[in-house]
């Protein structure tokens, strides 16, 4: 947990920075369609119209950026199991942004539409430019630095960024109490590892469990979801 605390305190580090190099570059995008997007994405369409416009705009640009962040991360994990991907370690130092649009077509070709449509579409926004590419460079050295371990991709590490980022932009306008990563552990593995007897789960093979299928009636980012398919693959 300490390890996590201290990455995403990295992470949180590198967004506010890129974000200030972006508004003091006027590269932020004026395009009302990715605000749109960026507003509907983050469920905040009408409240974040009641702050100044300046800092709703910062916010909006620092969940633009973490929704790049999201693409770069789950794009390094794609690369390495999918040869015709290129890895984020043979982008260029400039004109990333093509480099990009092509490695995420081939991978929506195939699927994730639900990361990377949206990544590209906020990548898109920027102009091709040196100020662009060493944001975009900041942003993948940060989303390697998280894939190259490994086990930080087991702890919902996507999901507490996100909480933060949350926490700090629009979270005050919810009454919300996020899951804990402890917690989550512990509620997973107690359900696991001790169901009523007159449940017949049996978990000695897959062909067993492929049709298992659990519920997270107040799923948010998916902490619980992400812990119960932890207990559940280690107790196979």
């Amino acid at each position: 947990n300490d390890i996590l605390k201290n990455q995403i305190r990295k992470v949180d580090n590198t967004i506010k920075e890129t974000a200030e190099m972006s508004m003091s570059s006027g590269l932020f995008f004026e395009s009302d369609v990715v605000k749109e997007k960026l507003k509907k994405c983050i469920r905040n369409k009408r409240k974040i119209t009641l702050v100044r416009k300046k800092k709703a705009n910062k916010d909006l640009l620092k969940i633009g950026l973490f929704i790049i962040f999201d693409g770069l991360v789950s794009h390094e994990v794609i690369s390495a199991t999918q040869p015709t991907i290129s890895s984020l370690r043979q982008a260029p130092t400039s004109r990333i942004i093509d480099f990009l649009k092509v490695e995420w077509g081939k991978i929506t070709d195939k699927n994730y539409h639900a990361i990377f449509d949206l990544a590209k579409t906020v990548c898109l926004s920027f102009p091709t430019s040196p100020d662009t590419d060493a944001i975009l460079k900041k942003l993948i050295d940060i989303a390697l630095d998280v894939v190259s371990p490994g086990a930080l991709l087991k702890h919902d590490l996507m999901g507490r960024i996100y909480h933060k980022l949350l926490l700090k932009t629009t979270g005050k306008y919810y009454a919300t109490y996020y899951t804990s990563i402890p917690a989550a552990w512990i509620l997973s593995n107690l359900t696991i590892n001790t169901p009523s007897p007159d449940l017949n789960w049996d978990f000695e093979s897959l062909e067993n469990i492929k049709g298992f299928k659990d519920l997270d009636p107040a799923c948010g980012s998916g902490t619980l979801l992400s812990g119960i398919y932890m207990a559940l693959k280690d107790k196979y």
